[in-house]
């Protein structure tokens, strides 16, 4: 058990069971991971008077938010690809066969192994199955609801309203 205060460091990983759920904040950052996720610290280097922090999603459910609007990153790694946020709210889930990105507000920078880069923008969803990437499209009814479920109604209902997104019928 992860005890409030407790210093996470590079190569701890986090397990969440199948009954609860955790809440992470580093510097401006903030991390709620679902029930049934894990996720391992990596590196955290300085670069230019900001942090980049690596951040390896191995299984589940995470939202990623920031405060203010800040110069560091946090790179989300899993399925072959790089997220790259920092001043922006987003969700990644991951299993086996394939990891979905719903960016509600902000951008997050997308690197696949071919080194192909995206920008995923507010308002917008990616999937990949496999090595494959999908087409960005609008956020769903499904990915709103699930996230206000888990993370919490008005948490969620806020970031639509900043980011004036208007989720699309399932």
């Amino acid at each position: 058990k992860i005890k409030e205060g407790y210093i996470l460091r590079e190569n701890d990983t986090v397990i969440i069971s199948s009954d609860s759920k955790a809440k992470l904040t580093f510097g401006d950052g903030v991390i709620y991971l679902n029930c049934n996720s894990k996720l391992r610290i990596g590196s955290k280097e300085k670069q230019n008077g900001s942090y980049r922090l690596k951040l390896y999603l191995l299984e589940g459910e995470l939202y990623f938010t920031s405060e203010r609007r800040n110069q560091d990153k946090f790179v989300f790694i899993g399925h072959g690809v790089t997220a790259t946020a920092n001043s922006s709210s987003v969700n990644i889930k991951s299993d086996r066969e394939q990891l979905t990105i719903v960016q509600l507000s902000g951008s997050t920078l997308l690197t696949s192994i071919d080194t192909k880069e995206r920008i995923i923008t507010s308002c917008s969803r990616l999937e990949i199955k496999g090595l494959e990437i999908g087409q960005i499209e609008s956020i769903t009814q499904s990915d709103v609801s699930n996230l206000k479920n888990w993370v919490g109604n008005t948490a969620i209902a806020s970031e639509l309203l900043v980011s004036g997104c208007t989720e699309q019928k399932s």
